[in-house]
């Protein structure tokens, strides 16, 4: 049996929202002698979505359950049991309540048509539970701090040249500005000139 845990998060920065999941999938057996149980972590996933206003915490929920369901498309079929601390999306995939509008909207249909795709392969295999899993949302943006100040720099370095662009152009156009009308002084000279 597998057992998944999807979390995700979408964090407010100085400049920009950021969301971010995390997918860990264990697979637990049930053993003998010393070791009656037994779990090992076959695969897992944590990676920053995206930033700005199309980023939502249920957006980087339906990502994970994405994320899961396109890697286990792949793999040989079992039991699933799919965790998240994320009562909307375990209500919608278990059909209690309704996908009606929001951000996450677009992931939603990607979860439910991967699970349409595969309902005869994988009918009865898969449960979504409720679980507190809040370590786990934070752990995706967390675990990558370096990845958020990096993309943090870049926003702040790409504004910073964008303002250096903007003084720059700003400067050619006030010399542009000067050449014209020195050009236009010289050409109304040149025309009492030629009149006389």
């Amino acid at each position: 049996m597998l057992k998944v845990y999807i979390g995700g998060t979408c964090k407010v920065t100085k400049l920009k929202k950021i969301a971010s999941c995390a997918v860990i999938v264990q697979r637990e057996q049930v053993g003998h002698g010393l070791k009656p149980y037994h779990k090992e972590r076959i695969w897992e996933s944590c990676k920053i979505i995206g930033s700005g206003d199309r980023m939502s915490s249920g957006v980087a929920r339906y990502n994970g359950l994405v994320t899961f369901l396109e890697w286990f498309d792949t793999q040989p079929v079992d039991n699933v049991i799919i965790y998240s601390d994320s009562q909307m999306l375990i209500n919608q995939m278990n059909n209690n309540w309704e996908a009606k509008k929001g951000l996450y909207v677009a992931y939603y249909k990607r979860a439910m048509s991967l699970l349409i795709n595969n309902a005869e392969v994988w009918k009865g295999k898969i449960r979504f539970v409720s679980i507190y899993v809040n370590t786990l949302s934070t752990l995706a943006i967390d675990k990558l701090p370096g990845e958020i100040n990096k993309l943090s720099r870049e926003i702040i370095q790409y504004r910073e040249e964008l303002e250096n662009t903007i003084l720059d152009l700003t400067g050619k156009l006030e010399l542009s500005e000067s050449k014209i009308k020195q050009l236009l002084e010289a050409q109304s000279e040149l025309k009492r000139i030629e009149g006389n």
